[in-house]
């Protein structure tokens, strides 16, 4: 059941908010010039369209941090934001307790998954197997294995952080306009035999996200990373400008972007309940797990919706709390209600 009202009222203001945000289905063929015209202006583009939304559709006066799950204030968003603005990426002081933690690998461990199939990513993008299975029968069979977003979204503590007051501070603070929730993900990444074939495909080679015209999205490991299990891994500095031989379609190898960048090349490992902000317009990729597995869950927001085009999907039964904040920003969350 939705959690969006058909008053007149609504509807009226919901049309006024889809225009705003440019919130409606992008043509393949305008989406497809949208990522041209970033290579080719090495991201003026996105930044001139950007300034626009701002200036249309402004920022919260404030954003009340009561119902938050964590503890912080207006210094710690601004050094997340800083950092994040600097390097491309931060890792937050705030972490999920280990409850929550638990709680959502228990969530996964008992929902299915979709396991994505081997292939050439170039050609058609990611395929999916057409079986959901059990992330415990998942084993050799796929390198990255993804929940259904309305599955996840029924889940309470999916929806807790998703709607956490933190989360949408440092959004607006870093996009510098009300932003829009764009998505929520969560999958496994598991090692294979045969890592080639996946490589691309379970976006374990370097790349860069051009979805929307600014964004970024948080990481939060529900599983402890280090090196052999698949670290999110980040080219300090690179959401700034890229260099010609990366502004292409595709993906790039590790020899290409560690001979450019040398030791701005991370690895971001983190115990569960990590939460990284990372502004994936610069290269990053998953590296490939050598041993055990790793579950993560993705919060994106933008300035608006243009751009790639994903199915709606609303959270389902949101406490009174949670529905009451949604409302209140609602121009950040109607597209999830």
């Amino acid at each position: 059941m939705s959690n969006l009202s058909t008053s007149p009222e609504t509807t009226g203001r919901l049309g006024s908010i889809k225009i705003r945000t440019l919130s409606f289905k992008t043509p393949r063929k305008l989406y497809a010039l949208h990522r041209f015209l970033f290579r080719l202006t090495n991201g003026r583009w996105n930044d001139t369209v950007h300034s626009v939304l701002k200036v249309v559709n402004g920022r919260y006066p404030e954003i009340e941090p009561k119902t938050s799950q964590f503890k912080y204030n207006p210094v710690a968003v601004a050094k997340v934001v800083e950092t994040l603005d600097r390097d491309g990426f931060c890792i937050l002081e705030q972490k999920l307790s280990d409850d929550t933690v638990e709680r959502l690998l228990s969530f996964s461990q008992k929902t299915p998954v979709k396991c994505v199939l081997p292939g050439d990513y170039g050609q058609a993008g990611s395929q999916f197997a057409n079986e959901d299975i059990l992330i415990a029968d998942a084993k050799n069979r796929s390198a990255r294995c993804l929940h259904d977003t309305a599955d996840i979204l029924k889940n309470s503590e999916v929806q807790s952080l998703a709607l956490d007051p933190l989360l949408l501070n440092i959004a607006q603070d870093y996009l510098d306009v009300k932003p829009l929730l764009s998505s929520v993900v969560m999958w496994w990444s598991l090692p294979v035999e045969d890592k080639e074939k996946f490589a691309g495909a379970a976006a374990q080679e370097y790349h860069f996200d051009m979805d929307r015209l600014k964004f970024f999205n948080f990481f939060i490991y529900l599983t402890d990373v280090d090196t052999n299990n698949g670290p999110h891994c980040y080219v300090r500095g690179s959401h700034k400008k890229l260099p010609p031989q990366f502004r292409r379609r595709g993906r790039f190898s590790d020899k290409d972007v560690k001979a450019h960048y040398g030791h701005d090349v991370l690895e971001l490992t983190g115990k569960k309940g990590t939460i990284m902000a990372v502004d994936t317009r610069g290269l990053h990729k998953g590296k490939v797990l050598t041993e055990g597995s790793r579950l993560i869950m993705q919060i994106g927001f933008a300035d608006s919706l243009f751009g790639e085009y994903y199915p709606r999907v609303a959270f389902q039964n949101l406490s009174e709390e949670r529905q009451k904040f949604a409302s209140d920003h609602f121009e950040s969350y109607f597209n999830f209600l």
